[in-house]
């Protein structure tokens, strides 16, 4: 039996090799700024009939959750034993804060499924519990967890020493390549987390072997992402992660007035503040992008004699009846919640404004 556990770890680190991995230093991404290169993603998934990365890419934009737990969703999530699909999924457990977040599932996300569905034939009803995006080594870490040495270990209450014993034996045992830094560095995630599992097994099972498998598929989708940004010439730096960002930034976009959008992001992407939202979707070096372009036209027209000032300000110009209404009913409102309040009016000014 040991041979075979060797066998298909073997396996899993020759195919590992083939994954990204993350590099040191700024690696992060900007939102897909064109619409453009939004379609020209999607045309060239479709074009090449990479149905799978079709829908890892409309799932991710249109669900705006991480990569990694996009990923590891099953079909069960998305529907229910009698066939039915899901208006909501409450079933993710995000990998990065153990929080399980509501997500909401628009009548254009069940059409590209379905057509997901119809292109490829599969039937989720087959086994609501496999995989909607497989991947061979997940299957592995399945059958890995019949392995008792992962449901009968060491106690929360075992010693460092105990613990360090057992993971060498893992170690050992799966061929693993760690060194002292990644065991030092299991213990030490061990001892923060150990309430949470019943065992030191149960937590090198679930958060060790399946948290690599899982960043070894993203690297793997990484490599594909890569080569539709390169076909489509996109010459600002996207990464995966720009989808889930596009979806904040594109969110802010379409309701420009809804003064509780930010709150709103903030709480779908489960965000310390709205300011962490602003820079995480892309709109703060949007505003200092303006900036930059804004001294530069000013600078511009200074050195061809043009003195005239001219601020950046939101003018808008609607008919006078249209606005004595407008005032009328501000006016009128009593709503416990002014920014709600505020939004109304606001959508009021733009149906009215004059272009």
């Amino acid at each position: 039996m040991e041979n075979e556990y060797l066998r298909r770890n073997k396996t899993m680190a020759e195919q590992k090799k083939n994954y990204a991995t993350k590099k040191k230093g700024k690696t992060k991404g900007y939102p897909f700024w064109n619409m453009e290169d939004i379609k020209g993603m999607i045309d060239y998934f479709r074009n090449n009939e990479m149905w799978n990365d079709y829908l890892k890419f409309m799932l991710l934009f249109l669900f705006g959750r991480r990569v990694g737990d996009t990923l590891d969703m099953v079909w069960s999530d998305i529907f229910y034993p009698n066939g039915t699909m899901k208006d909501e999924i409450r079933t993710i457990e995000e990998q990065k804060t153990g929080k399980y977040n509501i997500i909401y599932v628009s009548p254009y996300a069940k059409q590209v499924i379905k057509e997901y569905l119809e292109i490829t034939k599969i039937n989720p009803m087959d086994d609501l519990d496999d995989y909607i995006f497989p991947y061979d080594m997940k299957y592995e870490w399945r059958k890995m967890g019949e392995d008792e040495f992962f449901h009968e270990q060491k106690s929360p209450n075992c010693s460092d020493e105990e613990a360090l014993e057992m993971i060498a034996e893992f170690v050992g045992k799966y061929n693993k390549d760690y060194g002292e830094d990644r065991i030092g560095k299991i213990l030490s995630e061990w001892r923060k987390h150990q309430k949470e599992f019943k065992t030191l097994g149960e937590f090198i099972y679930k958060e060790v072997i399946f948290k690599d498998i899982s960043k070894w598929q993203v690297g793997a989708f990484d490599k594909v992402f890569k080569k539709a940004v390169e076909y489509n010439n996109i010459q600002y730096k996207v990464t995966i992660h720009s989808i889930r960002r596009s979806f904040g930034y594109y969110s802010k976009v379409i309701h420009p007035h809804d003064m509780l959008c930010l709150e709103t992001l903030q709480n779908i992407f489960g965000h310390s503040d709205t300011q962490t939202t602003m820079h995480y979707i892309g709109l703060s070096e949007e505003r200092e992008r303006m900036y930059y372009q804004d001294i530069g036209e000013f600078l511009s027209g200074v050195s061809n004699g043009n003195y005239d000032l001219k601020k950046n300000s939101p003018v808008v110009t609607v008919k006078e009846q249209d606005l004595r209404n407008i005032i009328l009913k501000a006016i009128k409102m009593r709503p416990e919640d002014n920014a709600v309040a505020l939004n109304e009016i606001l959508d009021e000014i733009d149906n009215v404004k004059l272009e």
